[in-house]
């Protein structure tokens, strides 16, 4: 295989060469004729009249140069991880990164099984498919259940994969921010390259086909977003509001997006539809561009801007449906307290641990039973299936000095008991 190849350069482009220096090149590519034959929506505003005005060039472009678009809808990095990277796009940070969301999946894991990076990337044989051979016996095979952490850094590995075997198909585009480029779409490839530079190294991975437009244009974004069919309802409820805002900007004045702010209060700025209605006149260009099919469907999505920030962020790591956050989290809950303590219930079931989960299992104390308040109460069995199958576990681990400071400390605790 070619090295033009294995750097995942575009070997259709045969009207045009790629530039890497970023200034102008007169030369249009094949995927320019393509776009215009075919009529693309995806990437280009009018693609007749790009041939004439020649605006959009697809060129090789350093992937330390390029940073992603702090409001696409789509995350490619899950909250739990994003604490990880500095926001650079620089090698040093990015290999930091990968680094981290690495021991975080292994430490998901459990056990001593490690995440096989290596075997991903290089095409080798994985556990996953260990019993590739037993077809008759697939249903009885027990199936290995993934975490969330693994489930998007195996998204990012088996894209990387792809593009080490076959070249990036789909170049992304990127529009000039500053001195660098921003992602308008295209965030998830862009890590692919950054993985497979940070993995193998040399100079294959140093630079990714990238298309040059003009502006970041959300309505192209959230266009190739529903082409590609995998945005969960956050995803959505985020591409809701950039559109209506957009929409609504004439009228209204947003506030921008604030890095040092938590996310969603950018996008919770329509999350009152008394306030920010959708205007008639635009309804149907709003429902094509999220790929819905009715205005309900628009009204449940805005009603994800208001969930609790904490129940946000899980929804969007593990990727619930919009059907279910509202049947069983909107609709079940009395309060704001109560979606995050069914949030809890339902990202610890999901097998989620991170902090910002665990910080609030005290909730379930009320899971089941009822106090005279109304409120669930706490029972023994809620105890013995918790607390005391971890304190079982940390017990385990101590050594002989501290498990003598244990057994002194439960026994006066057990007299306290038995005394009240």
């Amino acid at each position: 295989m070619s090295s033009r190849r294995r750097r995942g350069e575009n070997t259709d482009d045969i009207f045009g060469t790629f530039s890497d220096d970023g200034q102008a090149d007169d030369k249009l590519t094949a995927s320019d004729f393509a776009d215009a034959g075919y009529d693309s929506s995806i990437g280009h505003d009018d693609p007749f009249a790009k041939l004439g005005r020649n605006r959009e060039k697809i060129r090789l472009t350093l992937i330390n140069s390029i940073i992603p678009n702090q409001t696409q809808p789509r995350r490619a990095i899950p909250s739990s991880v994003r604490q990880y990277w500095s926001g650079l796009p620089d090698s040093d940070s990015m290999g930091h990164f990968f680094q981290k969301w690495l021991e975080e999946v292994n430490l998901e894991r459990g056990g001593d099984e490690r995440f096989p990076l290596d075997d991903y990337l290089s095409g080798n044989d994985t556990p996953r498919i260990a019993t590739i051979d037993k077809e008759d016996e697939l249903e009885q095979l027990p199936s290995q259940k993934v975490g969330p952490k693994e489930q998007s850094l195996l998204k990012v590995v088996e894209l990387a994969s792809s593009i080490k075997r076959d070249g990036l198909i789909n170049p992304i585009s990127i529009a000039q921010n500053d001195r660098l480029w921003e992602i308008e779409t295209g965030e998830r490839r862009w890590l692919a390259y950054h993985l497979l530079n940070w993995h193998f190294g040399g100079n294959d991975w140093e630079k990714i086909p990238a298309r040059q437009v003009d502006t970041i244009n959300i309505w192209r974004q959230s266009n190739e977003n529903n082409v590609r069919a995998d945005l969960n309802a956050i995803a959505k409820a985020r591409q809701f509001a950039l559109l209506l805002m957009d929409i609504l900007s004439e009228q209204h004045n947003f506030q921008s997006y604030n890095p040092n702010d938590h996310e969603q209060n950018f996008y919770a700025q329509v999350a009152d539809g008394n306030q920010y209605r959708v205007p008639r006149s635009r309804g149907e260009e709003l429902l094509n561009a999220m790929g819905l099919e009715n205005p309900v469907q628009l009204r449940q999505h805005r009603a994800l801007l208001r969930l609790p920030q904490a129940v946000w962020e899980w929804a969007d790591d593990l990727n619930w449906t919009e059907s279910f956050i509202r049947k069983e989290i909107i609709a079940k809950a009395s309060d704001e307290e109560d979606q995050i303590r069914l949030g809890v219930k339902h990202a610890l079931a999901d097998g989620y641990t991170v902090s910002s989960v665990t910080v609030y299992e005290h909730l379930l104390e009320n899971e089941n039973g009822t106090s005279a308040s109304g409120k669930s109460k706490f029972t023994f069995a809620d105890l013995e299936s918790s607390t005391f199958m971890k304190l079982e576990k940390q017990l385990a681990k101590l050594g002989k000095s501290d498990k003598k400071k244990a057994i002194t400390y439960l026994e006066d605790l057990l007299s306290q008991l038995k005394s009240n």
